[in-house]
């Protein structure tokens, strides 16, 4: 089986959440959750169509938090966009691995 994007992206964020609820505890995974849900809502949503406003609804979440759970927070985003990049780059690397396809020479003026 080949490995995707995808299956890197997976395997990284569940085991960022392993890593995040063993050792900042389930209240700090819950905010990251919980950050990461509605900023997701707040990109899939036009906030004109909605009663109730995603972003405004994130913005609350963030303000809500205290100084150390918001660091906590912001230490797991950027974790998370670091191993994304790594997948991202693992992926790159298996591209680049895979043989080139064969050149075609157009026919016409080319051909001998």
């Amino acid at each position: 089986m080949t490995r995707t994007l995808s299956d890197d992206v997976r395997l990284v964020i569940d085991t960022l959440g392993l890593v995040i609820r063993s050792h900042a505890g389930d209240a700090v995974f819950g905010a990251v959750e919980a950050v990461r849900l509605a900023a997701k809502d707040a990109r899939a949503l036009d906030s004109a169509s909605s009663a109730a406003d995603p972003r405004r609804r994130l913005s609350d979440i963030v303000e809500r938090l205290d100084a150390a759970t918001a660091l906590e927070v912001a230490r797991a985003f950027t974790q998370y966009f670091q191993l994304v990049n790594l997948a991202e780059d693992a992926q790159r690397t298996r591209e680049l691995r895979q043989p080139a396809p064969p050149v075609t020479r157009p026919c016409g003026l080319w051909e001998t």
